[in-house]
């Protein structure tokens, strides 16, 4: 383990080093920049943003997701293979944050809450009754 370790903060870096030659910053143009620059006031700047919201909202992968009808069958395959990481509550629609949480638990509380989600949705899957967990954004899918 301590070989791997010390093999992967020397490719590191030998390969931050091998790059850092090649980036330069150009101050001049950046001072330009900003000299050219128009100031908003915090009313310009809640408008812009809220625009640029509305043109995205209802676009993302999840939204997707979640509109259409997940497959159990795929979501319980993905789950066995991904499951430590989320993957299969992505794909029926759950909130970002339980993602998070799947990380910061070692992967649902050292891979409980994914093993109780793949027989979740076997049963589900099963009996045609997983409706409950498309789109469920609480961390205990089954509760």
């Amino acid at each position: 383990m301590k070989k791997f370790l010390l093999a992967l903060v020397a490719f590191v870096g030998f390969t931050t080093v091998s790059f850092a030659d090649e980036y330069t910053v150009n101050d001049n143009a950046i001072d330009d920049l900003f000299a050219t620059a128009t100031e908003l006031s915090a009313q310009e700047m809640v408008s812009v943003g809220f625009n640029a919201l509305q043109g995205i909202q209802g676009t993302s992968a999840v939204d997707q997701i979640s509109a259409s009808n997940p497959n159990p069958w795929v979501a319980t395959i993905i789950c066995f293979f991904l499951g430590g990481i989320a993957i299969h509550r992505v794909y029926l629609g759950t909130d970002n944050l339980n993602i998070l949480w799947y990380f910061i638990t070692c992967g649902g509380i050292f891979g409980i809450v994914p093993l109780v989600d793949f027989v979740c949705l076997i049963i589900g899957g099963a009996t045609g009754d997983y409706g409950q967990y498309v789109g469920n954004r609480s961390f205990f899918m089954w509760l």
